[in-house]
């Protein structure tokens, strides 16, 4: 696993990202609330956090996917949200999606073949025969054979189509790769093949990886770096070895506890998190963990802390309680 050099500039860099969906007049559900994200050149950025936290939400507005309600992206330095419709068309080449479902994110009436040579189409690149000469080398770069591009999508497997997922992600030769889950829908006999080709095409084709999951396993091997979420915040971020062997929030470490261990069972006895997670249409004041934290005190019901050192938390900030 690679890591950023402490002075390099970052490929991608988020600022006070906020994303809110208007439920009815004149309330919002606020997904995601005031984050920051730096994702450098040639690393994988893992997203963490229970269901329902804002990862997705993130990933989608860092890409530009579903542009944030608040806050401002950078794309190698330049601002997406200032660009043309012409210059953010060009600048969304860059980065591409692989989603969660590979049946749900491809067209069944579309033949394989089209859907990889898709995006080629859109943006006219290469001749109708070039495309087609990329099609067959991308099937192939995938472990695909290129003889099945005109076969439809429910022909495949699980794995094979997200293979072919993949497959089309990567044929703009896009810098960063944002991908949504990407084994969570796969067997667990498939995972292991599906993580390995996406290391192998990331040190081949030198890509950069957002990499949302709720597997904290995966995470562990695959990322470089990692930021927790909860309830629409950032609370921790740093290395993958940082803040798995010592994680500093209360939340990392209930999440770290709780996560299956070979020969331990499901979970650490006494790590499950108590309550339940808490509405973002309704969410608690000060600190969003606080009323399932067991370590709160009064300071973190009333006052919302900052990130700062990578861990938002009153009881580690200096001049905490």
């Amino acid at each position: 696993m690679s890591q950023a050099p402490l002075l390099q500039a970052p490929l991608l860099q988020a600022r006070a990202i906020t994303h809110r969906f208007p439920v009815s007049k004149g309330r919002n559900l606020v997904a995601v609330n005031d984050a920051d994200l730096d994702l450098f050149a040639g690393e994988t950025l893992a997203i963490v956090g229970e269901s329902g936290c804002g990862k997705t939400t993130l990933a989608r507005a860092v890409s530009w996917l579903v542009p944030p309600t608040g806050g401002s992206v950078h794309l190698e330095g330049v601002e997406l949200g200032q660009l043309t419709k012409k210059e953010l068309r060009q600048a969304r080449r860059e980065i591409q999606m692989v989603f969660q479902d590979p049946y749900g994110s491809l067209n069944p009436r579309q033949p394989v073949g089209s859907a990889i040579a898709e995006p080629l189409t859109i943006h006219r690149i290469g001749t109708a025969q070039e495309r087609t000469d990329k099609v067959a080398a991308l099937m192939e770069s995938v472990g695909l054979r290129p003889d099945d591009v005109s076969r439809y999508p429910h022909q495949f497997s699980g794995g094979q189509r997200q293979r072919i997922a993949i497959a089309r992600a990567i044929a703009l030769e896009p810098k960063i790769i944002v991908a949504d889950e990407p084994v969570s829908a796969l067997d667990v006999s498939v995972q292991s093949q599906v993580l390995n080709l996406l290391s192998d095409l990331k040190d081949a084709h030198g890509l950069t990886f957002l990499f949302i999951s709720h597997d904290l396993t995966v995470v562990r091997h695959f990322a470089d770096r990692v930021a927790v979420m909860y309830l629409g915040k950032i609370v921790e971020e740093g290395a993958v070895s940082d803040v798995f062997e010592h994680p500093k929030h209360p939340y990392t470490q209930a999440l770290i506890a709780a996560a299956p261990k070979i020969g331990q069972g499901k979970r650490t006895p006494g790590s499950a998190l108590k309550g339940d997670v808490p509405s973002l249409l309704n969410p608690p004041s000060g600190c969003a963990f606080h009323p399932r934290c067991p370590v709160a005190v009064d300071r973190c019901r009333t006052e919302a802390p900052l990130l700062k050192a990578n861990v938002a938390c009153h009881l580690l900030d200096e001049g905490g309680s």
